[in-house]
């Protein structure tokens, strides 16, 4: 597992490293847009090395080696977070996305969220 994790952990940070450097590029060239979409591709690439993560924890679950850590996130940044990526597609179909909830804090573990 380690092994495969290795092969696949790579190629996603070198994609997250050239997404950092056109970040910057396009950040530099004032297009709004495509820093978005920039933006939004890095978050799926850090959602992917977290998953990859996740499967190594297995072998610590195993070994007895996993340890949660526990603090208080908000939800509401999470949820944000997940709905940012449709941002683009609702500017291009010239549709409307609300999101309304109160304030919340949550106790979890900072890399599940």
């Amino acid at each position: 597992m380690r092994y495969i994790s290795h092969e696949i952990r790579t190629p996603l940070n070198t994609a997250f490293m050239g997404l950092r450097l056109l970040h910057d590029e396009l950040q530099s060239l004032g297009n709004a847009e495509c820093l978005q979409m920039v933006k939004d591709t890095q978050e799926s690439c850090e959602v992917a090395i977290g998953i990859l993560s996740e499967m190594l924890m297995f072998d610590k679950v195993e070994s007895g080696l996993l340890v949660l850590e526990r603090e208080v996130f908000s939800p509401v940044n999470f949820i944000k977070s997940i709905l940012s990526p449709f941002s683009i597609q609702v500017e291009v179909f010239d549709k409307k996305m609300t999101i309304q909830f109160n304030t919340l804090n949550i106790l979890g573990e900072r890399s599940r969220h």
